[in-house]
C-alpha cells in the first residue's frame, strides 16, 4: 500500500487512480494508528486537498480525520499544517467535502496544540455559517469543534466571542443533535461559567 500512496503527489496518476488508493486507504485508517505508514499521504495532503475532484477532496479529509483521532497519529496530523487548508474547504461548494473538514478540524482540535492551530487558521469566522447548515453532520462536527475548543483555556475566549450560543440552543430542539450542542454547550458554561447563552439556564452540571 506504501507504494501506491507514493502516487498521491504525482501529477501525472489519473484522478480516478488516486480516488481508489485513497479508499483503501481509509478503510486502513480505521484500524491501523502509525503515522509512518501514512507518511506519504501525510506529504502530498495539499495536493490532495487541492485537488478538482471532489471525491479525492472528500477521501482526504475523511483520512485524515481517522489519523487525527488516533492520539499516536495526531501530532504527525498537526505537524503537517494542514489547518489552512482544511478552513478553506470549509467554503467548498460540496457539502460533503465541507463535512469532511469540519470532521478533520474537530479531531485536530483534541488536544491543546491542534485547537491553537485551528484557532489561528480561522476556523471559527466560518462558525455561524456552518450551525445554519441544513447538513446534520456540518452542524454534529461543527458542535465537536467548539466543544473541544470551549475544553481549552487558551482557546475558549475566542469561542465565546464568535457568539454560538443562541444557535446551540436552537439545535437542542432536534433529538439526533441534542449530544453535541449540550455538550458544547456545558463546556463553554460551566467550565468557563461564560453565561449569555439566551434560553439556556446556567447551572452546575450533575
Amino acid at each position: 500500500m506504501q507504494i501506491y500512496e507514493s502516487y498521491l503527489g504525482s501529477k501525472y496518476v489519473a484522478e480516478t487512480t488516486k480516488t481508489f488508493i485513497l479508499g483503501e486507504i481509509h478503510e486502513r485508517a480505521l484500524v491501523e494508528a502509525q503515522a509512518d505508514v501514512f507518511s506519504d499521504l501525510l506529504g502530498s495532503y495539499d495536493i490532495l486537498l487541492d485537488s478538482t475532484n471532489i471525491v479525492v477532496r472528500h477521501w482526504t479529509t475523511w483520512i485524515l480525520a481517522q489519523l487525527a483521532f488516533h492520539s499516536l497519529t495526531r501530532g504527525a496530523v498537526i505537524a503537517v499544517q494542514p489547518c489552512v487548508r482544511l478552513v478553506t474547504l470549509l467554503g467548498d461548494g460540496n457539502v460533503d467535502v465541507v463535512e469532511g473538514a469540519c470532521y478533520t478540524l474537530s479531531q485536530i482540535s483534541r488536544n491543546l496544540d491542534g485547537a491553537r492551530a485551528v484557532v489561528e487558521a480561522g476556523a471559527l469566522d466560518f462558525i455561524p455559517e456552518l450551525l445554519e447548515s441544513t447538513n446534520v453532520g456540518v452542524q454534529r462536527w461543527t458542535s465537536w469543534i467548539l466543544a473541544h475548543l470551549a475544553f481549552h483555556s487558551f482557546t475558549r475566549g475566542a469561542v465565546v466571542a464568535v457568539q454560538p450560543c443562541t444557535r446551540l440552543v436552537a439545535l437542542l430542539g432536534n433529538r439526533l443533535r441534542v449530544q453535541v450542542a449540550g455538550l458544547q454547550l456545558k463546556q463553554q458554561v460551566w467550565i468557563g461559567k461564560h453565561a449569555g447563552c439566551k434560553g439556556y439556564k446556567t447551572r452546575k452540571p450533575n
